[in-house]
């Protein structure tokens, strides 16, 4: 079984309440957006920082994540690399309370001038206008490893196998055939051939970990996803854009592994949708990895409408065109689903899996079940459809439309990364059951980073400044610094994210072994 990285970016929401006019503690004459000051505040913190790229500022805390400015747009908080789903969602609450706390320490300076100022850090996907439209939506990037020795050779074997399925489900459907493989792609074809392989998936996932929204056509309606609407393409390399239900972005970050960025996931802030979020698509990855995936292909007509619509169905009355083994069939979103379940069952049973993924496909299995029999037995584990029967509950006590500000309100709450505030975090503090990571583990990563690459960060900035040198890089899979009293340069290679430690060398035995190399 293969070793996998998961990580998340989560691009958060914060605000100031109530908006004052001018503050002079932490303001210039020209105020930069206000997340900007939260940023600034963590990177004060001398028990969080490990250091900071002059570069471009990024902030790489102790624990391995890395905090920074999403353009003029969000506050970013990307996690560590983690070797497990179950560390993932650790570090991922641990970023909860790291920007909690730090909300609350810049409350308390704001608040010497604005004594009823408070600082909000929402983690959600969308910002609304005065209306509660939603007019601006921010991701939860996930990034998983796919390896790449032995992969490159075999995709391009297939490639033509897969282009024959979509091609005639193309046919099928009476519709242009997608320019997934134009020579203009060439370049992203690994990207290309795993994202069209995971495209049915991707479009139906939201029903197993999406966070649940409030539209406002018709008096509005309750709908699956957050971040649906969004998106614009079935396969892309824009992030802000033409958003695609797959993203062909490359940017690896380490020499013998892919990155497979997805971009059009939910924020969720119970652990079971993350659970089954990065559970299932890492199953599908490695099903990929192993070549075993092509041959339960999929096509499916218009990826994109039906993400839409999906996402609006909420019953799951809706069929739609799938091409599957030389036929046209019609199929529900939970079928799709399905398909993908039976598929990585029965190759997890020829081939062997860990307890972790025996646990993803058990609660794989349960959530459809219960999704297409029982909803309110996923309170407590599926976000959508936890927040539906809380504001549901609400609407019906006082009598209001779907788009009714009580409702938009309480819905932004439930996103609220506030402890004694928060909705969410109120109805679990009752339901501690709806946990499945323990406390312990989240609270040792609030300092602490996992025993991958995020570690090795620590431990070359720790060797470098016990050598009293400077800190003159620091990124994902490189730090670099430079002695003052011998005048080296000092390069930590991380090129593997497994690795706990990285390979150094001076940056003249660095030019020996290029030397040595022409």
């Amino acid at each position: 079984m293969a070793q996998r990285i998961h990580s998340i970016e989560l691009e958060l929401g914060v605000q100031l309440y109530p908006k004052v006019p001018f503050l002079k503690s932490i303001q210039t004459k020209d105020p930069p957006p206000f997340f900007q000051h939260l940023l600034q505040h963590i990177a004060q913190r001398n028990d969080l920082v490990l250091g900071i790229n002059p570069e471009d500022q990024r902030v790489y805390l102790r624990n391995g994540a890395c905090v920074y400015a999403d353009g003029n747009r969000n506050i970013e908080y990307s996690l560590p690399e983690c070797a497990s789903v179950r560390e993932t969602i650790a570090c991922e609450q641990a970023a909860g309370i790291i920007l909690e706390q730090t909300a609350h320490e810049l409350e308390q300076v704001i608040q010497q001038e604005y004594p009823k100022a408070r600082v909000f850090v929402y983690k959600n996907n969308v910002a609304r206008d005065s209306r509660g439209n939603a007019t601006v939506s921010y991701g939860t990037h996930e990034n998983y490893s796919l390896k790449k020795i032995g992969l490159q050779d075999s995709f391009w074997q297939q490639k033509k196998a897969l282009e024959d399925i979509i091609t005639a489900g193309s046919h099928a459907f009476g519709s242009k055939n997608p320019q997934y493989f134009d020579n203009q792609h060439e370049a992203h074809f690994p990207y290309i051939f795993v994202n069209a392989l995971l495209l049915p998936f991707l479009a139906t996932r939201p029903v197993l970990c999406g966070a649940g929204a409030i539209t406002e056509e018709e008096g509005g309606r309750y709908e699956i996803s957050q971040r649906a609407p969004f998106m614009k393409e079935d396969i892309s390399s824009c992030t802000t854009k033409d958003r695609g239900l797959g993203n062909i972005r490359d940017e690896d970050h380490a020499r013998n592994y892919h990155r497979i960025h997805i971009i059009c996931g939910d924020a969720n802030m119970l652990e079971y949708s993350t659970f089954l979020k990065l559970g299932t698509t890492g199953l599908l990855l490695r099903m990929i990895e192993e070549d075993a995936l092509l041959q339960h292909t999929l096509v499916l007509h218009d990826p994109v409408t039906t993400h839409h619509d999906v996402s609006a169905d909420t019953r799951f009355l809706n069929w739609y065109q799938v091409y599957h083994q030389g036929k046209k069939e019609y199929w529900t979103a939970i079928d799709i689903q399905m398909h993908y379940l039976t598929a990585v069952q029965d190759f997890v049973a020829k081939q062997g899996g860990s307890a972790e993924e025996q646990e993803i496909l058990a609660a794989w299995k349960h959530t459809l079940h219960a999704l297409s029999h029982d909803q309110r037995a996923l309170i407590g584990k599926i976000d959508w459809v936890t927040k539906k029967y809380l504001l549901e509950e609400l609407r019906e006590r006082k009598n209001v439309l779907w788009n009714d500000s009580l409702l938009h309100n309480r819905s932004a709450q439930y996103h609220l990364l506030d402890r004694k505030l928060g909705i969410f975090h109120a109805l679990q503090r009752k339901h501690p059951e709806w946990r499945i990571v323990p406390e312990q583990d989240v609270q040792t990563f609030v300092h602490h980073p996992p025993q991958t690459r995020a570690a090795a960060r620590e431990h070359a900035v720790k060797l470098l400044r016990a050598n009293n040198c400077a800190l003159q890089h620091i990124s994902w899979n490189i730090v670099q610094g430079t002695c003052a009293e011998t005048k080296t340069n000092y390069i930590f290679a991380l090129n593997d994210p497994f690795a706990t430690q990285g390979e150094m060398f001076s940056l003249k035995e660095k030019e020996k072994k290029e030397d040595g190399k022409s």
